[in-house]
């Protein structure tokens, strides 16, 4: 679904591009860096869940691989370089690449160590007792809480709810890492 995916983005954000306009799009929105770095297009990643937020301080698990505190760094760090090489640099390198050249840019390599998040802002729309920010984390991250808290929902401003019901789809998902753990195990 991500490589099919990098020029439409691109292609959505060229179109759509206004000096109000910022992006706001999942770390594997390959196209949306890209309309970054042509177009100067404001954009920031959003996290749904600390996943993607690789550390080799403690980053959780990785599918069902602990890859906690207690896990030796260099074990985690080959892990990781690992999948970039044989998985992830393999299969979107080439469309992402591609896209960069006929722009002008140069190529990347190891996309989720060095491509991944906006340069500007990283959202997190978690709470810091889900995942507490690591050292090792982009330093432009930004934790903001989940979007709803049930404990502290309160009704919706009428502004907001006449906007939802007026016509305009939005669409919130946990994304897909549970196709992840498949792949992987």
């Amino acid at each position: 679904m991500i490589a099919p995916n990098v020029r439409r983005l691109y292609e959505v954000i060229a179109a759509r591009r206004s000096e109000n306009n910022v992006v706001a799009a999942s770390p594997v929105c390959f196209g949306a860096r890209i309309a970054q770095d042509t177009l100067a297009v404001p954009a920031a990643t959003v996290h749904v869940q600390p996943s993607l937020l690789r550390s080799l301080v403690d980053s959780g698990r990785l599918g069902r691989m602990p890859m906690g505190p207690g896990v030796p760094r260099f074990l985690k760090a080959g892990v990781m370089a690992l999948l970039d090489k044989y998985v992830i640099d393999k299969k979107l390198g080439p469309p992402v690449n591609s896209l960069r050249g006929e722009l002008g840019l140069t190529p990347v390599t190891g996309l989720f160590p060095s491509y991944l998040h906006s340069p500007q802002l990283v959202l997190c729309l978690f709470a810091e007792w889900f995942a507490a920010p690591q050292p090792d984390w982009p330093r432009n991250v930004h934790l903001t809480g989940f979007v709803m808290d049930e404990s502290q929902s309160t009704p919706l401003r009428p502004e907001v709810d006449e906007f939802l019901t007026s016509g305009p789809v939005v669409l919130f998902t946990a994304g897909s890492e549970a196709k992840l753990d498949a792949f992987l195990w």
